[in-house]
């Protein structure tokens, strides 16, 4: 195909320009047309002109921080959504409190009824804050392509949003019409909860673009936190956290924080003309402009060259101007199911396979003891310990938790309404902790998994039997021996099952018959004397905890 135009001039023109020649236009060479010409063609300076551009004569090897800005820059103008994505939560959580609403009431209000719970003064702006919500979330969605481990994003048809699931014979837009529950960040059931997991996985997405676009330009590693990687074949959940708000640590580079210090956080308190200071506002039409500067025309209207060097050192300059990688603070939308789950139904067994648990001292349970003056103190701590469990035993496999974050810090996670005042327990208090506490804590209530325990499960050991496990006690991690034998009895209120009490600690806790110290434990106690064998080694744990 004939890359050039050719112009036609009528008559008079041709006769104008030809005398300021002092030659025939026809006469002329194709270099000297080119040369002469008032008006010639050009090939248009694009984006792909410039990555084939930088395909040719090693291009990528000699500017490869251009070369690795380029292969994130399709996506570059998506992350300006990471503000609005915010705005929306505040405004949701405003109408709808954290805690304040079933999951299957989300289900079923709307975004525009959710509104329509404004004054009748802010619902205009609010709707026109929600229309931007849905551009942003239905441009930028396609890009998580796994909601929850290696599990495809089921809200993705044929690479365009589809919030039926499929259900439907046309794609489900994000729209005033859909449902709260894609909107609110909720991340406590994992794979559960694939409608909560939208935005959160959408901003993690987010983050991870601005970060990859600073580490391409300044020229610093890449980020390797499992937060989700573009275009990678199957995405880790993660939201894009701080590490102090776990589970889901902040994707920044060591090496980018170094250069810029500490990264800052936003969230969804954030004011926005902050918010946009610090997110990146990226449009094709300012790499074309830079494009536009940095081409040098060829005179035969071959495809013109570019100023590589030149144009790596604008693009960092102008677009990173006043910007920096930032964290994307999630804080997790909690629904009043949630809130009632947790400590039971081996929520503690969960919490041991994400978290390795360590017991407090006695000197630190007793100033926890101290501090808890009243009842309903306890009562507010065990409640969010019920929350904390049930969120972190609900995590996939592939975020790391850091087990030294505090109760305080990690509460803060799950919002102001939870966290309460948590005063000094909640700093002495980690997450490898929590276990500890939650026992501590079934002790001042006066309420342990105990009291429904079938009678058939408490029958007295043998003095034999007794004997025995205060002889092997030494040998045995009670730490991990109690809470797994408190597991087990609340499983145990029916008379349904019979056998060695040991194989049954087993069901409830995988790890526990790969325990080297577990082989002490007797084989011949019975499932039958549970009760008393669980009094006997809490008691226990309280006078060998240094072997804990």
């Amino acid at each position: 195909v004939e890359q050039r135009c050719q112009f036609l001039f009528n008559d008079s023109l041709r006769g104008r320009v030809e005398s300021l020649l002092g030659a025939d236009l026809h006469t002329l060479s194709a270099p000297e047309r080119s040369r002469n010409c008032l008006w010639r063609a050009q090939y248009p300076v694009s984006a792909e002109h410039l990555r084939s551009h930088l395909q040719l004569r090693n291009a990528q090897q000699r500017h490869p921080l251009l070369a690795a800005f380029m292969q994130v820059e399709q996506h570059l103008t998506l992350v300006k959504h990471i503000g609005v994505i915010l705005q929306w939560h505040a405004l949701l959580v405003d109408l709808l409190p954290s805690g304040s609403l079933a999951k299957e009431e989300a289900a079923s209000i709307t975004n525009a009824q959710a509104i329509e719970r404004l004054p009748e003064q802010r619902r205009e702006q609010a709707r026109l804050l929600l229309e931007r919500f849905c551009e942003g979330f239905n441009a930028a969605f396609p890009l998580v392509t796994h909601l929850y481990e290696c599990q495809r994003n089921p809200f993705l048809r044929d690479g365009r949003v589809d919030l039926s699931a499929g259900a439907d014979h046309e794609p489900v837009r994000m729209s005033a019409d859909t449902p709260v529950v894609f909107s609110l960040p909720s991340m406590g059931n994992g794979a559960n909860d694939a409608a909560g997991l939208c935005t959160v996985q959408l901003l993690a997405h987010l983050q991870r673009i601005q970060e990859l676009a600073f580490s391409a330009l300044l020229g610093t590693d890449a980020p390797t936190d499992p937060v989700v990687p573009v275009g990678e074949a199957c995405a880790r959940p993660a939201a894009a956290t701080t590490a102090r708000q776990q589970p889901a640590p902040a994707a920044s580079s060591a090496s980018v924080e170094q250069r810029h210090g500490p990264l800052p956080v936003i969230h969804f308190r954030t004011r926005p003309d902050l918010v946009d200071q610090l997110v990146l506002r990226y449009e094709r039409d300012d790499l074309l402009r830079l494009l536009s500067i940095f081409a040098r025309r060829n005179e035969d209207a071959a495809p013109p060259s570019i100023a590589l060097a030149d144009l790596e050192v604008a693009i960092a300059n102008e677009l990173l101007d006043g910007k920096s990688p930032v964290v994307v603070q999630v804080t997790n939308y909690l629904y009043s199911d949630d809130m009632r789950l947790g400590l039971g139904h081996g929520g503690l067994a969960a919490l041991r396979s994400r978290i390795p648990q360590e017991p407090l001292s006695e000197h630190q349970l007793h100033g926890i003891g101290n501090e808890l003056s009243t009842q309903r103190r306890v009562f507010e701590l065990n409640n969010l310990l019920e929350v904390c469990v049930h969120y972190l035993s609900s995590l996939g496999g592939g975020i790391s938790v850091n087990p030294n974050t505090s109760l305080a810090e990690f509460a803060q996670t799950l919002g102001d309404e939870v966290a309460g005042n948590l005063g000094t327990t909640g700093r002495i208090v980690k997450l490898k902790h929590v276990q500890s506490l939650s026992l501590f804590l079934q002790e001042q209530l006066g309420a342990t998994p105990l009291d429904d325990v079938d009678p058939m499960y408490r029958v007295p050991l043998s003095d034999q039997l007794r004997t025995h496990l205060l002889t092997v006690a030494p040998l045995l991690r009670l730490g991990e021996l109690v809470p797994a034998m408190r597991d087990l009895l609340e499983h145990l209120t029916e008379p349904r099952w019979e056998g060695p009490l040991r194989d049954f600690l087993g069901y409830v806790d995988s790890d526990l018959p790969e325990a080297p110290w577990f082989k002490h434990f007797p084989s011949e106690v019975p499932l039958v004397a549970a009760y008393d064998c669980f009094n006997l080694l809490v008691q226990l744990s309280k006078g060998v905890a240094g072997n804990n």
